[in-house]
């Protein structure tokens, strides 16, 4: 696979791997598993929050929904 980054995306990508003491290449996998991760935290705290309005505070919720 072939990345083509404009010189602003490119620099940081050069920044990021020299902060990291790796290769470009390695940087932007490390930036796309840490991306990846931030995302699934994410909605797992939205799914779980869901969970909660939906069941634990549900009584509280069809209180508000009629106010």
């Amino acid at each position: 696979m072939t990345l083509r980054l404009d010189s602003e995306h490119d620099a940081m990508v050069e920044a990021l791997a020299k902060e990291m003491k790796c290769s470009k290449h390695q940087a932007v996998v490390n930036a796309i598993a840490l991306a990846h991760e931030k995302v699934t935290v994410h909605e797992k705290a939205l799914g779980r929050a869901r969970e909660i309005l939906t069941t634990r505070d549900k009584a509280l919720m069809d209180r508000l929904a009629d106010a």
